[in-house]
């Protein structure tokens, strides 16, 4: 059977699972980027009369998003994850290259959408219940809007392509090789 769960020796449980931390953050940001493609995809596609509404939270949900994530960023780059319960060198490699790629549109996807913002030059504010968040420091272009609008949508589609594989993924872990995989995500992790 490949994959055990634990090693007859070797690392304890806890040393198998990411910390509290790590997995709250994995499961945050996923949570807040599956709402926001979604607000994002039904606003492209649908003409509401309360979109202004849903495309205000889809900014805000957007940088919090891209502030999760440097912290996840940092943590992951301060915290040393436990080691892969997968198979070979080939597995490990697409592995490492598809979660540079999430860690990669978790940042960049997030920013073009602020650039986006940022740059039309009727700016609508980001509200945070009182406050309105800054923009970025760029003056008003509209074809830096269009441009980053472009690159902003493309991004989501390769966000959505790399979600569903990472779920996929997940799911061959969990009911194929039985590794154990998703429960190292779990929140009841220390740490």
């Amino acid at each position: 059977m490949t994959g055990a769960i634990l090693p007859e020796t070797g690392p304890t449980l806890s040393a198998q699972h990411y910390t509290r931390t790590a997995a709250l953050l994995h499961w945050s940001i996923a949570a807040l980027i599956l709402a926001n493609l979604v607000m994002g995809f039904v606003c492209a596609w649908l003409e509401l009369s309360f979109e202004e509404v849903i495309m205000n939270l889809h900014k805000v949900i957007g940088l919090l998003v891209l502030a999760l994530s440097l912290l996840r960023l940092v943590w992951r780059l301060t915290h040393r994850p436990p080691e892969p319960v997968y198979g070979g060198a080939l597995q490990r490699k697409a592995a490492g290259v598809v979660h540079a790629a999430l860690y990669t549109l978790m940042l960049a996807l997030p920013m073009s959408g602020w650039l986006v913002t940022s740059s039309f030059p009727k700016r609508h504010p980001i509200r945070v219940g009182l406050f309105d968040l800054p923009f970025l420091p760029v003056g008003a272009s509209l074809p830096r809007a269009i441009l980053a609008h472009g690159v902003h949508e493309v991004l989501s589609l390769a966000m959505v392509a790399l979600v569903l594989g990472h779920i996929l993924a997940a799911l061959h872990h969990h009911f194929i090789l039985r590794d154990g995989l998703i429960a190292r995500m779990r929140l009841g992790s220390r740490g």
